[in-house]
């Protein structure tokens, strides 16, 4: 994502490779291979097909193209499943953090990012919003 998404809302839903078990907690919850189902940016779907797939292994984030893992990009997740909504921080390789939402559902997780790093501005709901430029 370059710097061209600044104060853009990113909104996406993945299906993991396997079920979720309700008796473990979210990051457990969430180790494994994700697929992504639905993808929209300020507004707009975004072509699925274009999109990576990920790997969540002991909260590090790592983008699958064709099944393999992308070298050089390692992301960190931090969640806090306490709140309402549920809180996501996914800090970056340069220490920069985006901030986020998430929910865990029938198997479905689904995030929404502020894409611009550092700005403390969280979203506070699961929509992706046409913003001005």
């Amino acid at each position: 994502m370059g710097r061209r998404m600044i104060l853009l809302l990113l909104a996406s839903a993945f299906v993991p490779a396997q079920a979720l078990s309700d008796e473990k907690g979210d990051l457990d919850q969430l180790q494994g291979d994700w697929r992504k189902v639905q993808f929209e940016l300020s507004g707009t779907p975004g072509d699925i097909d274009q999109q990576p797939s990920l790997r969540i292994r002991d909260g590090k984030v790592v983008t699958l193209q064709n099944g393999k893992e992308v070298a050089g990009v390692e992301l960190t997740l931090k969640l806090d499943p306490t709140t309402s909504p549920k809180l996501l921080d996914v800090a970056l390789p340069d220490g920069q953090t985006l901030e986020g939402i998430y929910k865990l559902e029938e198997g479905r997780w689904t995030i929404c990012l502020h894409t611009d790093p550092g700005v403390k501005n969280r979203p506070t709901t699961f929509e992706s919003r046409q913003t001005a430029n």
